[in-house]
């Protein structure tokens, strides 16, 4: 069955966002769409094409190649700005957490499983259910027979099931990806260690009362060797956030700084004074990317494992 069918069975009646769901699908993966066209788009993209073949009637081969780039520039700047239209028609008619949802399914890597072919050897083969789900995650529709409350006691909801701690889902979740990250950094960096204890302190104070002086701390991952000297360690702290959460700033560069500055405040100084080491918040959003601090250091360990591999892993 293929993504269209899925998608067209998925009950209009059933979505919150019924707005979303009649424009969304035609909008292009990365403009946080379905890329599914609407009929008014055929007729669209046959004119398009009737045009560049109109081209083929010239009698000189040169001004016949100069017209057909002429009409593939032009044509393709017209799908551009249609699209685009079609989006801000949609922005001006959403509400607040609409737009927020469009934002984030605009984000880079957040239609990646929408793109990718469903390779069994990676688990990509999702099933018929699987990809329906996944499509109420991306916009937050309602997802079908699930329980009008939760296990916790909260009214369920899909925002709800993505951050409640009941059950284990969101450490399994973290663990993950700390996991992940960790295989990646073992590739090009040295003594990679899961869930290091930091050194208890002797004394040692710290200029910010927010700095964790617990003589249990522990990080989630130490590598060395990451910043181009094998002998100086860096200090990941993995976090995965729900930017639907009411506590989560709703503009994602606030929502990224918010989570990064949490536990730069509570580890980074200690980490630098105490450790003599670099400290790296990590920050994923819900199926989205890095934050920017964790993007730069993971941008490094991939140009280290493509000079040493000489094959990029990503």
């Amino acid at each position: 069955m293929s993504k269209q069918t899925q998608v067209s069975r998925v009950r209009v009646s059933e979505r919150p966002l019924r707005v979303i769901a009649q424009t969304t699908k035609s909008l292009p993966l990365r403009s946080g769409g379905l890329n599914i066209q609407l009929p008014e788009d055929f007729e669209r993209g046959h004119r398009w094409s009737q045009q560049m073949s109109d081209c083929l009637e010239q009698p000189n081969e040169t001004d016949v190649e100069r017209n057909q780039t002429s009409k593939a520039e032009k044509s393709k700047a017209a799908r551009s700005s249609h699209l685009k239209s079609r989006k801000q028609e949609f922005l001006r008619e959403a509400t607040e957490n609409q737009k927020l949802l469009i934002e984030l399914a605009s984000e880079k890597g957040a239609s990646d499983w929408l793109n990718a072919l469903p390779l069994k050897k990676y688990h990509f083969d999702l099933s018929k259910l699987e990809f329906r789900d996944g499509l109420c995650l991306r916009y937050d529709w309602r997802i079908k027979n699930a329980p009008s409350k939760c296990a916790c006691g909260e009214d369920f909801s899909v925002s709800h099931s993505l951050h409640c701690p009941k059950g284990g889902y969101t450490h399994l979740r973290h663990n993950i990806i700390r996991d992940t990250l960790a295989r990646l950094l073992d590739e090009v960096c040295h003594d990679v260690q899961i869930e290091p204890r930091l050194q208890p302190l002797d004394g040692e104070t710290f200029s910010s009362n927010s700095n964790s002086v617990d003589d249990e701390a522990r990080l989630d991952i130490r590598a060395n060797g990451l910043w181009h000297n094998k002998f100086i360690q860096t200090f990941f702290d993995v976090k995965v956030f729900n930017p639907l959460a009411k506590s989560c700033p709703k503009k994602l560069p606030d929502a990224y700084k918010y989570h990064e500055a949490l536990k730069t405040a509570k580890y980074e100084q200690r980490v630098i004074d105490v450790e003599h080491s670099t400290f790296q918040p990590s920050r994923f959003r819900l199926y989205g990317r890095f934050g920017p601090i964790g993007n730069k250091s993971y941008k490094t360990s991939g140009r280290s494992h493509q000079r040493k591999t000489k094959r990029a892993i990503c």
